[in-house]
């Protein structure tokens, strides 16, 4: 698409080596998310895990400032949000496609919850010990 082409569908500009650091990041700090689809599937039911994924990343999303910028917050939602995956991953991603400085608390929160999510995730795996999954 031409610039123009795209002038059409937003004003907002980044530079094409931002845009391609932004995309790259969205899907590496997706990570955790990952990690939340594999624990509720492996810890709930096939019919169960469907509602309770939808649940969880619905609240995450809405946490996490997807819906709503997080300058409207209420500061103790501001606040409560920034130990989430997924505004952590905003504002990585935000950032980059900027090319604004990426927040340090951001990119510890993001490996952090990979850690302990990993973990989880594999301790539910070696629990089922191939009961269900086969």
């Amino acid at each position: 698409m031409t610039r123009s082409t795209l002038a059409l569908f937003t004003s907002a500009t980044t530079e094409p080596l931002n845009l391609l650091s932004a995309t790259a990041l969205a899907v590496v700090t997706a990570i955790p998310s990952i990690l939340i689809g594999v624990i509720v599937g492996t810890a709930c039911g096939p019919k169960a895990a469907i509602a309770v994924t939808q649940v969880v990343m619905f609240l995450l999303a809405f946490g996490g400032g997807l819906f709503l910028p997080p300058v409207v917050f209420p500061d103790w939602l501001n606040t409560a949000s920034m130990f989430l995956p997924v505004r952590q991953a905003r504002e990585i991603v935000i950032a980059a496609a900027l090319g604004d400085t990426i927040p340090g608390w951001a990119i510890l929160g993001i490996l952090a919850w990979v850690v302990v999510l990993a973990v989880v995730a594999i301790w539910l795996s070696r629990r089922d010990e191939g009961r269900r999954y086969r």
